[in-house]
């Protein structure tokens, strides 16, 4: 039972890493074509928020891997961030499937829990 519940986490959280993917070259693109349309103001912005978006998709790839190595507990803590900081700064999808990859691991948490009761 916690396998199809890890299982399920893990597949959202490679999800929400991929919007986090997608919305960095987004915003990398973005940079790129208002430093030749419109100026160095609005790029700066958006360079600030690139980097908000490559430090996530970072930091979203570290906690797929944890839940690769098995650590479900540390994980568990960093998708929550992960999911609220993702709706926070904008990035909605990806903190939403975040949010639904951390609601999978808590359930998978507790079913390993429940196993361990006598």
């Amino acid at each position: 039972m916690i396998d199809s519940y890890t299982k399920e986490a893990k597949t959202y959280a490679k999800v929400g890493l991929a919007f986090y993917l997608t919305s960095s070259l987004v915003y990398l693109s973005i940079v790129t074509l208002l430093r030749v349309s419109v100026g160095h103001v609005m790029a700066f912005a958006f360079i600030f928020i690139f980097i908000i978006s490559l430090g996530l998709s970072y930091y979203s790839w570290v906690t797929v891997k944890q839940i690769d190595q098995g650590r479900y507990e540390s994980a568990r803590m960093d998708i929550l961030i992960l999911g609220i900081l993702g709706v926070m700064f904008g990035l909605v999808l990806s903190g939403i499937f975040f949010l639904f990859s951390y609601r999978s691991l808590c359930h998978g948490i507790h079913a390993s829990h429940l196993k361990k009761t006598p």
